[in-house]
């Protein structure tokens, strides 16, 4: 029932942000050479899935009437694609509608006016893109061996602890909040904080 549509949420968001995650960090291939397959063809097949999903739940979350951490996950993947194509949700108004009212949680709505919120940069500095000015193509950083994707995971450390040293950050062996030396801060978890 609902905890096995709730996994399957997840599973699925684990595909898409893995997709998107893939073309931010890609090595073998510029991000501009990706970019657009990934917002002209895969995520609109994919977006129009979970708005056929969040229709059959009734809403105005994606299983229903309850909040649970699957639309937590897909906000926060929501937005980041959205910075990435503003005009990616245009042909899902419900899912636009669905982030909304996510943010309107009063935990969420919280966190977001916190200075414990990193809005930008999405994904680390070794990043091709990472929702702003920074990154590896903009601004020549080079640093780190890449592969994270700043969602985090629950079983994690917890804020301020140990380093990012390992983790898929760009600038390994800094503290995690502090700026790194390229002078951004680490953001291995950009959102996963609310849940705390």
């Amino acid at each position: 029932g609902h905890r096995a549509q709730v996994q399957m949420l997840l599973c699925f968001l684990q595909d898409v942000r893995g997709r998107y995650t893939k073309a931010c960090y890609a090595y073998d291939q510029s991000f501009a050479e990706l970019r657009p397959e990934l917002v002209g063809t895969y995520l609109p097949e994919k977006l129009a899935w979970l708005d056929a999903f969040l229709a059959r739940s009734g809403g105005p979350f994606l299983t229903g009437a309850a909040v649970t951490v699957a639309d937590l996950a897909w906000y926060d993947l929501l937005d980041q694609l959205e910075a990435l194509e503003p005009t990616l949700l245009d042909a899902w108004p419900a899912l636009r509608a669905f982030g909304a009212g996510v943010a309107q949680l009063p935990a969420i709505k919280a966190f977001l006016a916190s200075e414990r919120f990193i809005d930008r940069p999405f994904n680390n500095l070794s990043a091709a893109w990472t929702g702003d000015d920074g990154g590896r193509e903009n601004d020549g950083y080079g640093g780190g061996n890449g592969g994270g994707d700043g969602g985090g995971d629950a079983d994690e450390e917890e804020e301020g602890e140990g380093d990012c040293e390992g983790d898929g950050g760009g600038d390994a062996g800094h503290q995690r909040g502090q700026p790194t030396p390229s002078g951004a801060p680490c953001t291995k978890q950009r959102w996963l904080y609310i849940l705390r």
